[in-house]
């Protein structure tokens, strides 16, 4: 798991040098909030999502729980909780378990 996430993180920062420093960010616990009007890439131990993000939200983590507005979601996780809302598509990995009690439109 550890061989993706470095492979993914490194694929996805390369060619995105030129974006904003805050739509990137590493933390073992992460606690997002506020509106993101990017692409944004989050990776942590734990990640906590309030956030309203208008664009494509990467996630990669031990454990993601969401709980905000996303336009399209690329998230891999061993623990994943989307509680909020999903515009467009999803695309969600997860190596133990994945619960959904929000909303996914497409």
């Amino acid at each position: 798991m550890r061989k993706i996430r470095i492979l993914l993180l490194a694929l996805l920062l390369l060619p995105s040098i030129v974006c904003a420093k805050e739509n990137f960010k590493y933390e073992e616990k992460l606690n997002i909030d506020g509106k993101y009007n990017a692409t944004t890439f989050f990776s942590g131990d734990k990640i906590n999502s309030e956030a309203e993000i208008n664009g494509i939200s990467f996630m990669a983590g031990t454990e993601i729980n969401l709980d905000g507005k996303l336009d399209y979601a690329i998230h891999m996780a061993e623990d994943l909780t989307l509680d909020g809302k999903v515009n467009n598509d999803a695309f969600i990995m997860s190596g133990k378990q994945i619960t959904i009690s929000g909303e996914v439109k497409r």
